[in-house]
């Protein structure tokens, strides 16, 4: 993303960051994905921003399965970004008017 000079270079990055599959906790750490979602919000990839914060936080459209047990529920953690990270993705979509999202 930080070479991209053109529109067409971002679009490119963005599918490159996409296919690493950036939302694996297993493979990439939290801290990891916090930095590649608001380099992507603020270099305009809404899209991977939003997936990488709805990823962190847990998806809203998901419910909680209630027949886990209690001890379990660590499968369904969520991880609140930094407040710097969050802004950004909430700063492209003020501008893009979107804030629906």
């Amino acid at each position: 993303l930080c070479k991209a000079t053109t529109q067409k270079d971002v679009v490119e990055a963005g599918r490159v960051i996409e296919g690493l599959n950036i939302t694996s906790r297993e493979k990439f750490s939290f801290p990891v994905q916090e930095r590649v979602m608001k380099a992507a919000a603020m270099i305009g990839l809404l899209n991977l921003s939003l997936n990488l914060l709805y990823s962190m936080i847990g998806n809203s459209n998901t419910e909680l399965d209630t027949n886990i047990p209690t001890d379990d529920m660590s499968a369904h953690s969520t991880y609140i970004p930094s407040y710097m990270a969050y802004t950004a993705v909430l700063n492209t979509l003020r501008r893009t008017r979107k804030m629906d999202q």
